[in-house]
Parts: C-alpha cells; sequence; structure tokens
C-alpha cells in the first residue's frame, strides 16, 4: 500500500515517463482511495482505472482479458498470476517466505501449517519464473533469489525502499516527546496481522515489564475488526487496536507512540523502522538481518523469540534514555531520510521498465 501509493504519486509528476507509450494503470480501491487527489492528477496523462483482483482469480479468463494486448506488464509486487499472457514482464519480488525457508516462521506455524505454506510458496516461485525482468528492495534479496534460480545476475534490479515525502516534510519540533504527567510507555505498531510480524509475543512482552520490571505500559495496533477479534482473549485485554490507517494518517499515529515494536521474523524489506526513525520514535526491532542492514545503529534490538529479552531491552531504554535521548533519535532521522527517497524509487522502476520495453 505504502510503496503504490508513494511510487503512483511520484508518477505524476514526472513527465514523459513513458514517451509516447499508451499506458493503463489499475489501482485497488484500497490504493485509490489512499492515493485521494493524485487519482485526478494520474489520469491527466494516463487510463487509470479502479480494479480489484486477489490471488487465484486472476487465472479466470475474464479477468486474464483484461490483460491481452499489453506489450509489456508491470506488477509492482508480484507475482501476477498471469502465466502465457504473451506481453513481457516487469514483477517486484518481495516474498521472503519464498527466500527463506527455514526461517523461524515457518517453525512458529507448526508442522501442518508450515507444510501447507512451503506448498503455496513454491508454486508461487514458479509464478515468478519467466519474468524479463524483476525489482527488490535489498541486496540480500538479489542474493537468495539467484541462490534460488529465479532470474539472474542482469535481470534482477535493486529499486531501494523509502519513507513517502510527508517524512521528509516534517517540522522537526514534533520529533520531541512532550512532557507528560502519564508515565505510561506508549509502544505501538502499524501492521496487518501476518503471522511472520510475531506480534503474538505483545501480551507476554507487557506482562513482563508491568510484573519484572515494573513499568507501566501499553501496546497498540493497527488490525482489521476481524484480525483482532481473531486473537485470544487475553491479547485482545492487553493490546489496544487502532484499526487501520490510511497512508497519510500514519505520522500522526506514529507520533502518539513512545517507541515502534517491530518484533518481525522474516521480511525481505520493511518500511516500519524507517518510518519509526523518520518520526523520531525509539524503535525496537529484532534482531535479524533484515533490520541489521537497514537501521544500522539505529535501532534498539532484541532478540524476537524471546519475549524476555525484548522486554529487557525496552526497560532499559525506558530507565536510561526516555525523554533524554533527542540528538539520537534525531540522527536516527537523518539516517532513514537519506536511505532512499521516493523520487529516485520511481525512476528506477521507469528505466527497468522502458529498458525492457526498447
Amino acid at each position: 500500500m505504502q510503496v503504490a501509493t508513494s511510487f503512483l504519486r511520484e508518477l505524476s509528476d514526472i513527465e514523459c515517463a513513458f514517451s509516447d507509450n499508451e499506458v493503463i494503470i489499475y489501482v485497488s480501491s484500497e490504493v485509490a482511495e489512499n492515493l485521494g487527489d493524485t487519482v485526478h492528477q494520474l489520469k491527466q496523462n494516463f487510463d487509470v482505472q479502479e480494479f480489484d483482483v486477489f490471488g487465484l482469480a486472476a487465472f479466470s479468463p475474464k479477468i486474464r482479458k483484461k490483460y491481452h494486448n499489453f506489450d509489456l506488464i508491470f506488477s509492482l509486487f508480484g507475482p501476477d498470476y498471469l502465466p502465457m499472457i504473451g506481453a513481457k514482464k516487469v514483477i517486484g519480488f518481495a516474498q521472503p517466505w519464498i527466500l527463506y525457508n527455514n526461517s523461524d516462521a515457518y517453525q512458529s506455524l507448526g508442522l501442518l501449517s508450515a507444510l501447507k505454506s512451503k506448498m503455496t510458496f513454491w508454486l508461487k516461485k514458479q509464478l515468478f519464473k519467466g519474468a524479463d525482468a524483476y525489482v527488490v528492495e535489498l541486496e540480500h534479496v538479489k542474493e537468495r533469489m539467484l541462490s534460488k534460480n529465479i532470474g539472474h545476475e542482469n535481470n534482477i534490479h535493486i529499486a531501494y525502499n523509502t519513507i513517502s515525502g510527508n517524512y521528509r516534510e516534517m517540522k522537526e519540533q514534533k520529533l520531541q516527546l512532550a512532557e507528560k504527567t502519564s508515565e505510561v510507555f506508549k509502544l505501538g505498531i502499524i501492521s496487518r496481522n501476518y503471522s511472520h510480524k510475531n506480534l503474538s509475543i505483545l501480551p507476554e512482552v507487557k506482562l513482563i515489564l508491568e510484573e519484572r520490571y515494573h513499568q507501566k505500559i501499553e501496546f497498540y495496533v493497527t488490525f482489521k475488526k476481524e484480525e483482532f477479534h481473531g486473537e485470544s482473549s487475553i491479547f485482545q485485554n492487553q493490546v489496544v487496536n487502532l484499526g487501520p490507517k490510511k497512508v497519510d494518517e500514519c505520522i500522526d499515529t506514529y507520533l502518539e507512540f513512545d517507541g515502534v515494536f517491530f518484533p518481525s521474523l522474516l521480511e525481505c524489506f520493511s518500511a516500519t523502522p524507517l518510518e519509526a526513525m523518520a518520526t523520531g520514535r525509539a524503535l525496537f526491532a529484532s534482531d535479524r538481518p533484515f533490520n541489521r542492514n537497514v537501521c544500522g545503529e539505529h535501532a534498539y534490538y532484541f532478540d524476537p523469540l524471546s519475549p524476555e529479552d525484548a522486554a529487557r531491552v525496552i526497560d532499559d531504554y525506558i530507565e536510561n534514555k526516555w525523554r533524554r535521548d533527542l540528538e539520537e533519535r534525531l540522527a536516527a532521522r537523518e539516517h532513514a531520510i537519506n536511505f532512499s527517497n521516493p523520487r529516485d524509487r520511481a525512476l528506477k522502476y521507469i528505466e527497468v521498465i522502458n529498458k525492457v520495453l526498447s
């Protein structure tokens, strides 16, 4: 969602991106809602159509017909479920389940669910094969794709993920944590409730912080209603659900938190750590390469399989740094801003598409 919205907003400001080629942009209803007035800007240069299709539904003849007669199809994140369609393809790859099939994320599913997931992602791997070009967000993704025989050295391109432009335009005084009478430390994450996000540990982390360390803690999530109600009664009683947030609502949501808790077990690249740093929130992240490669020294790392370790790291921050670390948080914001930028990412997408078309 964040990547699609950011890319299309950049595209609306880039002249002659695809020369004189006719371009049709299919956007989901959710993306269209987040784009707002940008849809009207895009329609000045492109044929923009709102179109929802999910997973295997793309195999249906009715859906496939919408993709006939294209010279090239660019899917921001694949697979596109359009085998033997005839057009050249540029596909974004961000499926860590395919690349890291021995991850802790599989082990946490249980035997039957893990086997089912491995079969599902084996099928998706086959659907990825045969694209003319791939776009990934970090070097480790390209390396793992090559090791899995997906693509080759010259057709996998890197377009670094980044924060959206509105994070860069924030006034830095917003980064300062206001003096509050409340001693409750607020930790949150803006995310769907995917299993690899490892958010089921939140209640236990909270319990340890309260009982062992005597800290006052609130955890916040942004689940859909059915996701939240699908959690245990303990989770629902211990965690506050703010509901899903639109892209333009995320900054204000982050600013309500004292810190962002990101215990993910598996990612290609998530923008959440960059967004947390860009908004000046203390970032508590799983000690995994996909986080260290992006955040460097600007996060507080913990073992995501150990609620005790997560609680220990959070307690240490509260006791020794909370409201006394503005300089460090400003440095983290600078790091996030300089990591990449939306315009360069958009131009990379356009470059790859035009290269494959030529």
